[in-house]
């Protein structure tokens, strides 16, 4: 019996350690207060978190993407980009890219998002993107547009927001366009190495 109640004690001991540090991980990264002032997030935390319900669209090359199936266990960058995307939006769709690309070993667990409320794709943005291969956009499906955009408060003040979703497809930060690609990687670089969850499929 005492072996066996060692052996027990051993085995928690064990999942102590690794659940700890996941655990602790989240905490910090949902309450930045609690971290020293040098270490606190350049962008804006979301809170309360914002859950987003699973959804499908048609990209601009008309394949079907279900949100569950794409974004399910990475980091997404959801830039809003309301009925057009303008000069801001397509350097924020710049910006997405050269901070993945900074990730270094870790881009593979980022995406990449645009929503446009709009049920046409339009010729320019299409042309524009054709260097940022990996950039999922929503531009024939106003609906889908349009609720997703509610479901981040809507408004225009959100317009060109970036928006940072989790791996359990939660919004948790944002930044507006006054933020930097620079603020993004720095948080980006601090909430991948702190948690290693979301590493894709």
């Amino acid at each position: 019996m005492k072996k066996q109640s060692s052996s027990r004690k051993q085995f928690i001991g064990l999942i102590l350690i690794f659940a700890i540090p996941t655990i602790a991980a989240w905490f910090f990264i949902y309450n930045p207060e609690f971290l020293p002032s040098s270490r606190a997030n350049k962008g804006e935390l979301v809170h309360p978190q914002i859950a987003i319900k699973p959804f499908e669209f048609k990209d601009i090359s008309n394949n079907t993407i279900t949100s569950k199936g794409a974004y399910k266990d990475y980091w997404t960058f959801i830039v809003i980009a309301g009925e057009s995307c303008d000069n801001v939006c397509r350097q924020r769709i710049h910006d997405m890219r050269q901070v993945r690309k900074a990730l270094e070993e870790d881009y593979i667990r980022v995406k990449r998002l645009v929503v446009v409320s709009s049920n046409e794709a339009d010729e320019s943005l299409v042309s524009y993107l054709k260097p940022y291969h990996g950039t999922d956009v929503i531009s024939q499906n106003k609906g889908v547009a349009e609720n997703i955009i509610n479901t981040f408060g809507g408004g225009s003040d959100i317009i060109n927001n970036l928006f940072v979703m989790d791996p359990m497809q939660n919004v948790m930060m944002y930044y507006t366009p006054q933020h930097s690609a620079k603020d993004l990687l720095t948080d980006m670089k601090r909430l991948l190495k702190i948690n290693q969850w979301g590493a894709g499929h």
